[in-house]
């Protein structure tokens, strides 16, 4: 059963008809001991050993390398998060795609072993609340220096897998401009995901590839295979 945590911004009156009711909380906290994560704002370590996290990120700035212009793309979200397990792994292969003419990678998203994706693949019309993306953004890229957003993907259901390649594509419907900014491959890429249910942001930071190697793209075809090798969907990235 998927686990997301109920809100309440009145200070108790939503839940416990008592507006003063966050007056009563005691801190209980001591300094965060647990690992390393991305976007981290606060953390704690809770009585019992769980840690407590605050992560703030812009999960919604525009892809392609574009600059935000409404609010919503400008917007800073604040993930809250509880945990005491691992935290969940997110694996990423690099390789070259289409005949080694561009570079991409491929991996997958794990909670203790087993693969996390939601029932369906969210889109315009299809909605999907327990769906994790994958979060890519490029590093002095085609798009401008420092880190730009590149796109988000999904987790393919089933095999938790997910594969991005790093050529040319032309802004959505709606941008400031209908030219493609470059394939936008930088000096280096992250990848960021959400856990499931009420876990951190995950993240992964990789070079990229400065030069073919057959040994590497050996070993990134047999993994390729066992992760997403039934996808025919991944087929041409293989």
């Amino acid at each position: 059963m998927q686990q997301a945590f109920e809100l309440d911004y009145s200070g108790g009156w939503k839940s416990r008809k008592d507006s003063r009711y966050w007056r009563t909380f005691r801190n209980g906290c001591r300094p965060y001991e647990g690992p390393a994560l991305p976007f981290l704002v606060a953390g704690c370590t809770a009585p019992y050993g769980t840690y407590w996290a605050l992560q703030a990120w812009q999960r919604n700035l525009p892809m392609r390398g574009f600059a935000p212009w409404t609010d919503k793309q400008r917007g800073v979200e604040l993930h809250v998060s509880h945990w005491s397990a691992e935290l969940p792994e997110l694996e990423v292969y690099r390789h070259w795609t289409y005949g080694r003419a561009h570079q991409g990678f491929f991996g997958r998203l794990l909670d203790r072993g087993q693969p996390v994706y939601g029932p369906r693949t969210p889109s315009t019309t299809a909605r999907d609340g327990w769906s994790r993306n994958v979060y890519i953004d490029t590093f002095d890229s085609a798009y401008g220096p420092g880190w730009k957003h590149d796109t988000a993907i999904a987790t393919h259901p089933g095999s938790g897998g997910f594969y991005y390649s790093f050529v040319q594509q032309a802004p959505p419907r709606g941008y400031p401009s209908d030219r493609p900014n470059g394939n936008g491959l930088g000096e280096s890429y992250r990848i960021s995901a959400v856990g499931p249910g009420v876990m951190p942001i995950v993240q992964v930071t990789l070079p990229r590839l400065t030069g073919f190697d057959a040994v590497l793209q050996l070993e990134a075809t047999r993994r390729f295979d066992e992760i997403l090798g039934d996808d025919r969907h991944c087929a041409p990235e293989r």
